[in-house]
Formats: C-alpha cells, structure tokens, sequence
C-alpha cells in the first residue's frame, strides 16, 4: 500500500511540476513529453526508494535517517532521470526548471506526509499533508448502504477466503 500511494505521489509531482512550470497551461508539446516519460520517471524514483531501503520500516518509527534516504532518493532519481533525458531525448523540448519543480515537489509530498489511520489489512487508511486529508474508506457509507452492499454483493462476500473482509452482521455492527 506504501508503495501505491508513493506511486500516486511521484505521479503527481511531476504532473504539478508542469504544471506550474507552465502556470497551468501546459502547451500540447509538453503534454506529449509528459505522457511519454511519466512512467520512466515513476520507475527510476520507486526504484531509488527501494535501493535505499525506503519500504523497509513503518513510517510513525521514521528518523532523521530515514529523512536523508529520502532527500538522497529524490535527488539520486533526479539527477538519473536528468540523465536518462538527456541521452534519449537530449533535452529537445524539456524544460529544465520541471526537474528542479519535480524535485522539490516529490521531497514535499513524499517526506511530508503522514500517516494517521492504519488497520492490519489497510495500512495507509488516511494521509495529512498539510492541512489536507486522504482517506482510504467509506466514510460516506450509510446504514440503508450497508444493507444494499451487503445485499447485492453477497455472492462476492461468501466468496472472499481473507480475514480482511468483513461478514455483513460485523458491518451492520460497526455501524
């Protein structure tokens, strides 16, 4: 679940880097370049994070240390990433100041957010960055929409072989 939500995370600093690199008007050509390099810079960076053992602890035990490894991530993937476009692409139609939007934004969004709702099947149940808030759940779930779930997705629920779903008389009661 880290890892997706890194994942999302990457994604979106680079596409806010164009963005206000371009003050929210990112011209056709750049969208092209975005589209075409969007999931070799995911790639480089979750791989950075993995070399430096980023996904090893949980995150409310984070250190200093772990800090660092994340500013040496960002900026290693960076500087890779750099390279990568330089040799494929040799910078034809990249703005350089992205990289330096990407850098800043994905050390912000990665090393600052934190995580405040956890469960042992769910470990990334809600983010604060900021004063923003993430959810991984349904927090608009009525009671009438309890009984229609667990109504039309009985088969599903009978069927599920994982101690993280619930039977539908344990969601009637956390209700």
């Amino acid at each position: 679940m880290m890892l997706a939500g890194d994942v999302c995370l990457i994604g979106m600093a680079y596409y806010f880097a164009h963005v206000l690199r371009f003050e929210g008007r990112i011209p056709e050509q750049n969208i092209a370049i975005f589209k075409k390099t969007i999931f070799m810079v995911i790639f480089i960076k979750v791989g950075f994070f993995f070399v430096l053992h980023l996904y090893r602890g949980m995150w409310r035990y984070t250190s200093i240390i772990d800090l660092l490894n994340i500013v040496k991530a960002v900026a290693l993937s960076t500087a890779t990433i750099s390279l990568a476009i330089l040799f494929f692409f040799s910078f034809q139609g990249f703005s350089r100041s992205v990289f330096v939007l990407d850098f800043i934004l994905t050390l912000f969004f990665i090393a600052g957010a934190t995580r405040l709702l956890e469960s042992e099947y769910c470990p990334n149940q809600a983010y604060a960055i900021g004063k923003h808030l993430g959810l991984q759940c349904h927090v608009e779930m009525t009671e009438t929409m309890i009984d229609t779930w667990c109504k039309v997705g009985a088969a599903e629920i009978a069927a599920a072989d994982s101690p993280a779903v619930q039977s539908p008389s344990a969601m009637r009661q956390a209700n």
